[in-house]
């Protein structure tokens, strides 16, 4: 099996992952749904999937960390757009100074390993190496949109695009970052 605790069930392949510094961050024990192919069917795991998720375990603390200091950054102009006031603002969406405090009001749900990858050398110290990883998609559940929730997607230590939920897992939000990738 190229990834531990993943199955196939209706042309879907799900399973969960422990990630110990979210654990630890987080201040609980949780199993994080893991989805592979996002909004696509994929017959079978590839090594494309197999280095995303290598990638996602190796640099966990690292991922988390570039995720809510991107959403650090966003919150202000998220909180004028969702426009709580008051005692809604405290409740649903408070001021936060710090990353930390993110974790009052958001955990995750589900990492995604999308089915569309994108290619980059990779210097070691003998030779470029070139392989293709899929983009990485982040949803978590928040107090601000209990509808839609919050999502991440990401090529690496890249964030690609933030919004609801469901940027976690459109593949054409990848294609187009992969499109743009390849212009430059």
């Amino acid at each position: 099996m190229l990834i531990p605790n993943v199955k196939q069930v209706n042309g879907i392949w799900s399973g969960n992952v422990t990630l110990d510094s979210w654990n630890n961050f987080f201040n609980k024990e949780m199993d994080i749904d893991l989805n592979i192919g996002g909004d696509k069917l994929i017959e079978s795991l590839n090594s494309r999937h197999k280095f995303a998720y290598e990638y996602l375990v190796t640099n966990q603390e690292k991922l988390l960390q570039i995720i809510l200091n991107a959403l650090l950054v966003e919150y202000p102009i998220m909180q004028e757009e969702y426009g709580y006031e008051d005692e809604e603002l405290d409740e649903y969406m408070p001021n936060v100074d710090n990353i930390q405090e993110f974790k009052e009001i958001m955990e995750p749900k589900r990492v995604y390993i999308l089915d569309v990858e994108n290619d980059e050398y990779f210097i070691s110290p003998h030779a470029a190496v070139r392989f293709k990883m899929a983009y990485l998609g982040f949803h978590f559940i928040c107090s601000w949109d209990e509808d839609h929730d919050y999502g991440v997607m990401m090529y690496k230590e890249r964030v690609v695009k933030m919004g609801g939920g469901d940027v976690a897992f459109l593949s054409w939000i990848a294609e187009e970052d992969k499109k743009a990738s390849e212009i430059v």
